[in-house]
């Protein structure tokens, strides 16, 4: 790319803008850049060669140099495709008295991750009901580690997920740490949960203080990065929360090139009817809890933050949420919760999910309710709780990228860029971002259509070190480089028993011998083999010659089939019928003659007579027969 600056006015513009910055030098600051103004090409041309040359005059009131940075995006590629986020709900039931239940929500998860494109999951929190009974954290921590499994997740590190620690996560109950000791109410959930499980997880972006009560991961999907922010709870507005806030401010701040996702346990308004708790009313629309209030207005002021969830309030048919606009910044928060009102046989949640489907094609995020234990989307009442659509701008799955900028340009000159590459029949939209010393503006955004004309090869560089770029009789051709690649994600040759990467613009594929899935219910110990996953098979013989031994869906299954000499005793012979006398001959031959006196169903014993009650007992040999009975 070159990079240039012109003057449409000559020396005279020059000189009165050098005056314009003496001037400035002595008043006051005079404001932010003015928003530039389009020069080439003009918005909506066609025709434009490869060789596009974005240009843009701007101008400062304080006469100040500025940068400029250029973003575009090619309209005419494919939408980048769908993608989810699981949220898991209060689970403190589950783990308290309904294990299975917990593992079905991320068995499920696990299963359908290449089917929903999972991304990311988080925990909203109250994970256990005790946090000082160790036996629901193992159940916590069986449930949990099934996302972690690179052989059914299929990635190194599982599916990133993040917690958003409870009130019942922490004892006593309702009470966060000190800033002197904010490790005194949280003890294990550390212990099972804590920094050493994910510090080399690549997701995991960090903490705050010295333990995992408040983290941050980073995913990306869907052409667009994410930062995933989890708060605990803290009811209570003191030092220790202030900070918690402030330093979730700063990460926003820090990553302020991804789009940001806030997760705390508690906030939007308590459970109608919560004891000695302000009432909330049963509508979609809810006002913030006290934590909820303080974490908005602390990060409200973060443009990239969109979207903001948490559990502990609402019942099951009750599930409410709410957008705020802060300087034309739309954030969504959704509370999903359900371990109120569903019998199970008691209040305890009947495993739903959340399910959050953004489509960057779009510009939208889809909201379901889904339970994994049985079966099913949500069916109940209030569906409108449970099932929605929120708005939101994915730039329609089409991502602007930055592809250069120039600095120090004067105020009142035209920055010009280079966008060698552009193609024939294609279109692209792109805005500049003009900085000075104090604050930036960002342009209108807007659009041309590509001739994909040429003259030089320069003017077909795509910039795209993976391609050969030639200009063939005034078009633009990109040949692709066989085996190249710009990043390890390049070479990803969807097997997981190869370590893809990315060496001086060359994918390498190199096996290794991780633990996999090979598909198969039927084998253990699957592990990678010269790049293939090979199990060994599950050992299902029973000793027994007379029975055929076969593993069918991960269980063995030892079916009586008698051939020949197969039998050395009467048990080798046993072919599951009660009524049956199982015996073994001298030569080894299984007999398997009916029991006249034994009987499967009561209609074997009808004597004909209407007068009797014909009952079948069914043949016990195990019973003690006494007096000959």
């Amino acid at each position: 790319m070159q990079y240039s600056t012109c003057s449409s006015t000559g020396l005279r513009a020059v000189m009165a803008s050098f005056a314009t910055v003496l001037l400035a030098a002595s008043v006051a600051w005079g404001g932010p850049p003015q928003l530039p103004v389009i020069v080439s090409p003009v918005d909506g041309a066609s025709g434009v060669p490869a060789d596009a040359s974005l240009c843009v005059q701007i101008q400062d009131p304080d006469g100040e140099a500025m940068d400029v940075t250029f973003h575009a995006r090619d309209l005419s590629g494919l939408p980048e495709e769908d993608f989810s986020i699981i949220l898991i709900p209060d689970s403190q039931y589950y783990a308290q008295m309904f294990p299975e239940i917990f593992l079905s929500q991320t068995s499920w998860i696990v299963e359908n991750r290449e089917a929903l494109n999972i991304a990311f999951v988080v925990h909203l929190g109250d994970i256990v009901q005790l946090a000082a009974a160790e036996a629901e954290w193992l159940n916590a921590d069986a449930a949990m580690s099934l996302l972690e499994d690179p052989a059914r997740t299929l990635w190194p590190d599982g599916i990133p997920y993040g917690f958003a620690v409870g009130n019942h996560d922490q004892t006593p109950n309702d009470s966060a740490g000190t800033i002197d000791d904010d490790d005194a109410t949280t003890e294990n959930f550390n212990r099972f949960f804590g920094i050493p499980r994910y510090e080399s997880r690549s997701y995991f972006g960090g903490n705050y203080s010295t333990n995992n009560d408040n983290s941050y991961q980073l995913f990306s999907a869907g052409g667009m990065d994410f930062v995933a922010l989890n708060l605990e709870y803290d009811g209570v507005e003191h030092a220790l929360r202030d900070d918690a806030i402030a330093w979730a401010d700063q990460l926003l701040t820090q990553h302020g090139d991804r789009r940001a996702i806030v997760s705390s346990h508690s906030l939007l308004c308590t459970y109608p009817g919560w004891p000695n708790a302000t009432q909330c009313p049963e509508t979609i629309f809810a006002p913030f809890s006290g934590q909820g209030q303080a974490i908005y207005d602390s990060l409200k002021v973060n443009p990239n933050l969109f979207l903001m969830l948490c559990g502990h309030a609402a019942g099951s048919s009750y599930q409410p949420r709410r957008t705020d606009i802060f300087d034309g910044n739309a954030v969504h928060t959704l509370l999903a919760n359900y371990q109120r009102g569903e019998p199970c046989p008691f209040r305890c949640g009947n495993g739903w999910l959340r399910i959050l489907t953004f489509s960057p094609a779009n510009d939208e995020i889809r909201a379901e309710t889904y339970s994994p234990w049985l079966g099913k989307y949500w069916d109940g009442v209030n569906p409108e709780h449970h099932s929605f659509v929120l708005p939101y701008d994915m730039n329609g799955g089409r991502h602007f990228q930055r592809i250069g900028g120039v600095d120090g340009v004067a105020s009142g000159m035209t920055a010009c860029l280079d966008w060698t590459g552009r193609s024939q029949g294609s279109s692209y939209e792109w805005y500049v971002e003009v900085s000075d010393t104090e604050t930036t503006v960002g342009s209108p955004r807007w659009t041309f259509a590509s001739d994909g004309s040429c003259s030089l090869e320069a003017d077909c560089d795509d910039t795209d070190p993976c391609t050969i770029d030639s200009c063939l009789a005034t078009t633009c051709e990109h040949s692709p480089i066989a085996d190249c690649c710009q990043s390890s994600a390049d070479c990803d040759d969807g097997n997981s028993c190869t370590d893809d990467a990315c060496v001086t613009q060359v994918c390498s594929h190199t096996y290794n011998t991780r633990a996999c899935y090979d598909g198969s219910e039927c084998t253990e110990n699957d592990a990678c083999v010269d790049g293939a996953c090979v199990g060994t098979p599950l050992q299902c013989g029973d000793g027994n010659s007379c029975t055929t031994d076969t593993c069918v869906d991960g269980a063995c299954v030892n079916a009586y089939t008698p051939v020949g000499t197969c039998c050395s005793g009467d048990t080798d012979c046993d072919d599951g019928n009660y009524c049956t006398v199982d015996a073994c001959s001298v030569d080894g031959a299984c007999s398997n003659g009916l029991d006249p006196s034994c009987c499967n169903s009561d209609a074997d014993c009808s004597d004909g007579d209407s007068c009797t009650n014909d009952i079948c007992f069914q043949r016990n040999v195990a019973a003690l027969r006494l007096g000959g009975l």
